[in-house]
């Protein structure tokens, strides 16, 4: 029982890092193709929210800068990763997550792609606190 419940699991986490691998894929050529590779930059991972949170984790509360999730800066601190390694390790947490559900919930493949296809979810791959 065990053992099937870990191939599912490892059956739908691949499959989840294969529907991203190619949605990412895709938007680096299209990227690339229109010349406008700057819009995978650190500067642009640094919008709205994640620049409040990057702050924190490098000065700590000061003034009157809050964060809605106090944790997020604390844990993104205690790992010491760069911006792009924190909008990494906010992806792997959220496959990993979304594959433990699928597994757990028993997820039919293509709900699972409807679910990890929505545009929305794209946030979890940035330096949010959404995806923790």
């Amino acid at each position: 029982m065990l053992s099937l419940r870990s191939n599912n699991f490892l059956s739908n986490l691949f499959f989840i890092l294969g529907i991203y691998t190619l949605i990412f894929s895709g938007l680096l050529v299209t990227a690339l193709f229109l010349d406008c590779t700057e819009i995978f930059s650190i500067v642009n991972l640094l919008n709205w929210d994640a620049a409040h949170y990057s702050d924190l984790m490098q000065k700590g509360y000061h003034d009157s800068n809050v964060a809605f999730f106090p944790l997020f800066p604390i844990f993104w601190k205690t790992i010491h990763v760069s911006t792009l390694g924190i909008a990494i390790t906010n992806g792997i947490l959220y496959c990993l997550s979304l594959a433990w559900l699928a597994t757990e919930y028993g997820f039919s493949k293509r709900n699972l792609f409807i679910v990890s296809s929505l545009p929305s979810l794209l946030f979890m791959f940035l330096p949010f606190s959404e995806s923790v």
